[in-house]
């Protein structure tokens, strides 16, 4: 993968929400309150937004 990558709409999320720490449930749940219902979540995409290098966004 492009070390360059585009940031996505979730990951720009997910990056929001962490400015206070969060479980996972939360960080869906913020996430979707910030983007006003247009980004919703799954578990599946919260924990692969940080890619196959691990958990460092």
């Amino acid at each position: 993968m492009n070390a360059q990558a585009a940031l996505t709409e979730a990951v720009y999320y997910i990056l929001l929400s962490l400015v206070m720490p969060r479980h996972g449930y939360g960080i869906m749940q913020e996430t979707e309150r910030m983007s006003q219902g247009r980004v919703k979540l799954a578990a599946g995409t919260l924990y692969g937004a940080p890619g196959p290098g691990g958990p460092d966004l």
